[in-house]
């Protein structure tokens, strides 16, 4: 039981992560509804989709989430490459618990490119940093991200944003918990990202790897990716993170919309 609750907090550190990343470029991660296919094309839509909350002292898997039944305002966020490093990309809102949005295209966005030579401005490739020799069949390549941030009415005013969602899926047992994280990732045409595995030690917090290289063939427009993070043995006396990223092969309907609180 103790060994869930560990893992869980380590997964909720690696989540706040990424909205306080968002948080540095004013921007969120998104996620749509889709059938099948892996890859949407041009438009993300959420229709009618339970929003979840998280609980931070589960100790078993059916306890990770429950039902949010709150409102907010959701903005769609899209990563560039000028000041601020964001874009609109989209309205909806959280009605009660049940979340509805629809993007508003990329026209007139500066999307990232492959790489860049100043650190501070985002790129493509950073989103793969626990993978090493990452390249792409196409170095023309222009893409992004989409993030929802969630607001209430009155931070909204202030652009002061309450939380962001994620769409994930947790699974395991006491000794291992795996979670996935589904993303929508934006390319301007068809290219291939490869990388190869690698694992490193980050004092004081984890030992992860990458047992499996990086592979992704991806189609012009909106792709769905999946990070695979698995929680598992300790690493002297440091949990272990095992990465990996891929396309996938059925319906996404088993991952649920959670709201992640920004304190």
């Amino acid at each position: 039981m103790k060994k869930i609750s560990r893992f869980l907090e380590i997964i909720i550190i690696t989540a706040i992560a990424i909205v306080f990343i968002a948080a540095c470029f004013t921007d969120p991660y998104g996620e749509v509804e889709n059938t099948e296919s892996p890859y949407i094309k041009n438009t993300l839509i959420v229709s009618n989709q339970q929003v979840w909350k998280e609980n931070r002292i589960a100790t078993k898997i059916s306890e990770v989430y429950s039902k949010y039944k709150s409102s907010h305002v959701v903005v769609g966020s899209i990563r560039t490459s000028q000041v601020p490093y964001s874009g609109f990309a989209g309205w909806g809102d959280i009605a009660n618990g049940i979340l509805s949005f629809e993007d508003s295209g990329l026209e007139g966005l500066a999307l990232l490119d492959w790489e860049s030579s100043n650190p501070a401005v985002p790129c493509l490739k950073m989103y793969f940093p626990e993978w090493k020799n990452v390249n792409v069949s196409d170095t023309d390549v222009k893409g992004s991200n989409i993030m929802l941030l969630v607001y209430d009415e009155d931070e909204f005013k202030n652009l002061v944003y309450y939380g962001a969602l994620l769409r994930e899926r947790i699974t395991g047992t006491g000794t291992t918990i795996t979670c996935d994280r589904l993303y929508y990732f934006y390319v301007d045409r068809d290219c291939e990202i490869t990388g190869d595995s690698t694992s490193n030690y980050i004092p004081g917090l984890y030992y992860y790897t990458t047992e499996n290289n990086l592979s992704l063939s991806l189609k012009k427009g909106w792709n769905i990716l999946i990070k695979k993070e698995t929680y598992g043995t300790t690493f002297n006396g440091h949990a272990r993170i095992d990465w990996e990223i891929k396309k996938p092969i059925k319906s996404p309907e088993q991952f649920k919309w959670v709201i992640r609180q920004v304190y």
